[in-house]
C-alpha cells in the first residue's frame, strides 16, 4: 500500500501552522515559518530539504511536540499539541515519538545499555520489560556487542545506531530525526539510512526527517522542500 493513501492512518497534521519569535527590543518578531500545512501517515519516510535558514528545524520541533506554533495547529494521533502544558507535551512525546539528533544526546556518564534503558525507565516498564526493550533494540540496530561501553567509546556511527536504538526501543508510532547523517561518513551514512527504510517498513511507523543528505532526500517517499519558512513544493 502505498504510504500517502488516505487509507492508512493519519499519525500527525499540521493546519496553517506558524511560528514567530519574539524580536529583541523595538525589533519586529521574526516569523520562521508560515502557513505549513502536512499530514504523515503511517509507512512513510518523509524529508524534510532547504537551505539552512528554511525553517527545518523550526518545523520538525513543532510536529515532534517540543515546541508549539504560534498560528494554527498540530495534532499528533488527533490530539491537539497546543492546548497541552510542557509536561502533557512530554508525556506525549515519550510515549508516542521517538527522537534522533545530530549529536547523538547520548548521556556521556551512561552506557549503551543504559541510555537506551533511561526514556524505558521514565515510562515505567517493568525491570523485566525494559532489560528486553534495550536488548532487542541494541540487537536491531547491531550494537548489542556494545551495550556496556560509553559514547566517548564509540565511533560517531556507532553512536548514532544507540541514539536510534533509544528511540525505537518504546515501539514509538513517529520517529522524528534531524540531520541524523551530517557526522557520518558515506558508508555510515548508507548503512543508517538502510536501517531507518527498513524499520519504518517493519514496524508501520511513520519517520520525518530534517536533512541536506542527498543520499536519503533519494530514500524518502516525500521530499517536502522549505524556502523561507514556507513549503515550496512535495516531491
Amino acid at each position: 500500500m502505498d504510504p500517502s493513501d488516505p487509507a492508512r492512518e493519519l499519525l500527525l497534521d499540521a493546519r496553517g501552522v506558524g511560528r514567530s519569535f519574539p524580536g529583541r527590543g523595538r525589533a519586529p518578531d521574526t516569523a520562521a515559518l508560515a502557513d505549513v500545512d502536512l499530514a504523515v501517515r503511517r509507512g512513510e519516510l518523509l524529508a524534510l530539504a532547504g537551505p539552512s535558514g528554511s525553517g527545518k528545524t523550526t518545523l520538525l520541533h513543532l510536529l515532534a511536540t517540543i515546541d508549539t506554533p504560534t498560528r494554527g495547529e498540530v495534532r499528533l494521533l488527533g490530539e491537539p499539541v497546543a492546548g497541552l502544558t510542557r509536561a502533557a507535551r512530554a508525556r506525549l512525546r515519550l510515549r508516542h515519538v521517538g527522537l534522533v539528533f545530530a549529536e547523538h544526546n547520548l548521556s556521556p556518564a551512561l552506557t549503551a545499555a543504559e541510555n537506551v534503558d533511561l526514556p524505558l525507565a521514565l515510562r515505567r516498564f517493568s525491570t523485566e520489560e525494559r532489560a528486553r526493550r534495550t536488548r532487542d533494540a541494541l540487537a536491531r540496530l547491531g550494537v548489542d556487542a556494545l551495550a556496556e561501553r560509553r559514547p566517548d567509546e564509540l565511533s560517531s556511527g556507532e553512536q548514532q545506531r544507540v541514539a536510534l536504538a533509544r528511540a525505537i526501543a518504546g515501539d514509538p508510532a513517529l520517529l522524528v530525526a534531524d540531520e541524523p547523517t551530517v557526522h557520518l561518513d558515506s558508508e555510515a551514512a548508507r548503512g543508517l539510512l538502510d536501517l531507518l527504510a527498513e524499520l519504518v517498513a517493519e514496524r508501520d511507523l511513520a519517520a520525518i526527517v530534517a536533512t541536506h543528505d542527498e543520499q536519503l532526500l533519494g530514500r524518502a517517499s516525500r521530499v517536502v522542500r522549505l524556502r523561507d519558512g514556507r513549503i515550496e513544493g512535495t516531491s
